[in-house]
């Protein structure tokens, strides 16, 4: 029974762990690529790795650009702690890769 028992708390300590660290990080990215590529002509490596873009073969594929690589134009927004202009919380996407 005192096995169980662990085994049940354990279980519970890292689901509180789990929803603890997803409710610190935002869920949605909202980006526009006409705004990027459009308007500013930024080229696709400016953004996106370009291994990632030479080895993609479908739209479907993620290959979202890493945080560090945004900040290297947006760091700014993060100094000032406005991170909701880009991470939403209203729709269960994947958030930007560390």
């Amino acid at each position: 029974m005192k096995i169980f028992n662990h085994y049940i708390y354990g279980l519970l300590v890292m689901s509180w762990i789990s929803v603890g660290l997803a409710a610190d990080t935002p869920a949605v990215i909202e980006f526009s690529h006409d705004l990027h590529v459009a308007d500013l002509e930024i080229n696709c490596t400016k953004c996106h790795s370009p291994k990632l873009l030479k080895t993609s073969m479908s739209s479907d594929d993620i290959i979202l650009p890493t945080e560090k690589r945004c900040l290297k134009c947006h760091k700014v927004w993060k100094k000032d702690g406005e991170c909701e202009i880009c991470h939403l919380e209203t729709e269960p996407y994947q958030s930007f890769p560390k």
